[in-house]
């Protein structure tokens, strides 16, 4: 489920960027690499604009999966976010790279739950341990903390 809050936040994170930057007429980032159809733009009212539009983010980016470090990095760089890892541990005080290693161990393991049946190449049930959950957890709190300061220092310069 962290993989899933992950996966989520991610999304929940670029929408609503694109979508402030468009309401806000803000200049953060570059909108030319984001699709948005034109019909979306021809809304009766700015409510209405605004609305068309996050239903259309919403359907083109539920086909994509923000999990791994890799597809991270690249979602946040549409956003402006870049060097996202450096900045990350610069406000965790950890390395680029242990973040990096434990957000794709979290996912890794999240795969063998669900698409192994949780079983070792033996087929033996793996054991999970309730540290190993609540370290993850904590991980991931500290990581959607690090990561919305982040965006919200880029919104402030």
């Amino acid at each position: 489920m962290l993989v899933s809050a992950i996966d989520t936040f991610v999304h929940e994170l670029i929408i609503n960027a694109i979508l402030f930057e468009i309401s806000e007429e803000k200049s953060i980032f570059d909108l030319g690499n984001i699709n948005i159809p034109i019909e979306t733009l021809k809304a009766p009212s700015e409510e209405q604009r605004i609305i068309a539009i996050a239903n259309h983010l919403r359907k083109q980016y539920g086909k994509e999966s923000f999990q791994s470090s890799a597809k991270i990095e690249s979602a946040l760089s549409t956003i402006g976010i870049t060097k996202v890892w450096k900045s990350i541990s610069t406000h965790l005080n950890v390395s680029a790279e242990d973040i990096k290693l434990t957000l794709d161990l979290l996912v890794r393991r999240r795969n063998q739950i669900v698409h192994e049946g949780d079983l070792d190449h033996l087929h033996q049930p793996r054991d999970i341990f309730r540290e190993d959950i609540d370290n993850s957890k904590i991980f991931c709190e500290h990581f959607f903390t690090a990561l919305y300061e982040l965006y919200s220092n880029k919104l402030s310069t």
